[in-house]
């Protein structure tokens, strides 16, 4: 049995002014500022302010009756949540093996209680009092799987495999907070957690074939996934609901849900060689995946209304890029190894709205070149140095039509790490 206990309980306090006569008192932010200041990545004729934290404090002290405390009722109550999960299992497990030939196969019984504590947001007109809200759901299943293995002779095998496998919702999903937000157009927003939420269910189906050479391997693996209760986050328009006491007609409700089923397969091809006969010590491998996936979404009640199917087919699983290549160079002599690496993502479904398509968002196609440099200074002892993302490349995120439209630009620089892996030899 296994007994998960996860609580998160924050709490702020913030200082303001009491009044205008405090404001004089504890007057400008000359004296607490950090005399340099950094630039912004696209904006550099843009400072940042950057407090010097002992002066603010020191401030802070010999002019405390120039403060008050505001009031934060809704930080302190509005994220907090337990959840309590409680898992029972057992499994069997039975194995064949001949000369060239082994089959492993086994079942597992897995049975989970679920009971989720978060506070409601008042709803009540002019109430600040969060009200305490209990939330339980269960969920049991059989989970077999079956692997077989051929050893074909001359350093060739071939696997086939079948399983059923479960991925539980994270707790965040299960007892995110209920919110409530109104846009100047009187639309109401509210986003709230999903305790009703089934695990992600998937039957998983895989062949693969390796090929072990004097120097090196070759392996094709090909797989498919059926996937059933897909978790997802979505945006849909819900009914007229009553919010501190008006009632808002145009609602729109986002929730982790479970999607009316999905699917995925995918073919990878990798190759690896560690030892070049004209070139001792140098060495590579490389991968590269195709995957195709898509899920059934549910549409809105008011989608449905309007003329809309009950569920359209998004153009992939929601993080799974199109796409997966990988290749890493490396040379290793005496104490030295080096190390560089080439990875690419194709583009990845990264949101799908509830009933409009070109409101889904797409995270752009993103490289990233790693190196890294090894030198054993002794046994056990090594200094190592490392570059990740050499080339400074940004996370894009795209949407409409064709995703003509930038809906979000992070920029990510270089990170160069050097330092010392000491492995004690007992």
């Amino acid at each position: 049995m296994i007994r998960t206990d996860l609580s998160y309980d924050q709490r702020y306090t913030e200082y303001v002014s009491a009044n205008a006569a405090g404001l004089a008192t504890i007057g400008t932010l000359r004296g607490i500022l950090h005399d340099k200041q950094a630039s912004a990545y696209l904006t550099p004729a843009v400072p940042y302010l950057l407090i010097d934290r002992a002066a603010a404090w020191q401030r802070f002290e010999a002019n405390r009756g120039a403060f008050t405390t505001s009031n934060q009722i809704a930080n302190n109550a509005a994220d907090d949540f337990r959840d309590l999960e409680t898992t029972k299992a057992a499994y069997a497990q039975a194995l064949f093996r001949a000369d060239r030939f082994d089959v492993q196969a086994g079942v597992r019984y897995d049975a989970t209680k679920l009971v989720v504590d978060t506070n409601r947001a008042p709803t009540v007109r002019g109430s600040t009092a969060y009200e305490a809200v209990r939330r339980t759901t269960d969920y049991d299943y059989w989970l077999p799987s079956a692997l077989a293995t051929w050893q074909l002779g001359d350093g060739m095998r071939l696997r086939a495999g079948v399983s059923k496998t479960i991925g539980r919702p994270d707790y965040s999903q299960y007892a995110a907070r209920t919110s409530f937000g109104i846009g100047t157009d009187g639309t109401l927003t509210v986003s709230t957690g999903n305790p009703d939420l089934k695990p992600r269910e998937a039957w998983n189906y895989d062949l693969s074939y390796e090929y072990y050479m004097p120097a090196g391997m070759i392996s094709v693996a090909a797989f498919a996934k059926d996937i059933q209760n897909e978790i997802f986050t979505s945006s849909q328009q819900g009914p007229a609901t009553t919010f501190q006491g008006v009632i808002y007609q145009t609602v729109f409700i986002s929730t982790p849900r479970n999607a009316a089923g999905a699917k995925v397969k995918g073919l990878e091809v990798g190759y690896t060689m560690d030892r070049i006969a004209a070139l001792p010590g140098l060495g590579f491998n490389a991968n590269f995946t195709l995957l195709d996936g898509s899920y059934r979404q549910p549409v809105s009640t008011a989608g449905i209304a309007s003329g809309l199917p009950a569920t359209r087919k998004t153009s992939g699983l929601i993080q799974q890029p199109d796409y997966i290549a990988n290749v890493t160079v490396f040379y290793a002599t005496g104490p030295v190894e080096l190390r560089a690496s080439y990875n690419r993502i194709g583009r990845a479904l990264q949101s799908a709205d509830g009933d409009t398509p070109t409101r889904d968002l797409y995270q752009q196609p993103r490289q990233q070149v790693d190196v890294q440099a090894r030198f054993a200074m002794r046994e056990g002892l090594e200094l190592v140095g490392q570059v990740q993302n050499l080339t400074k490349e940004p996370f894009i995120v795209r949407q409409g039509t064709g995703r003509d439209y930038l809906n979000y630009f992070f920029p990510v620089g270089r990170t160069f790490w050097l330092g010392l892996s000491w492995k004690p030899n007992w």
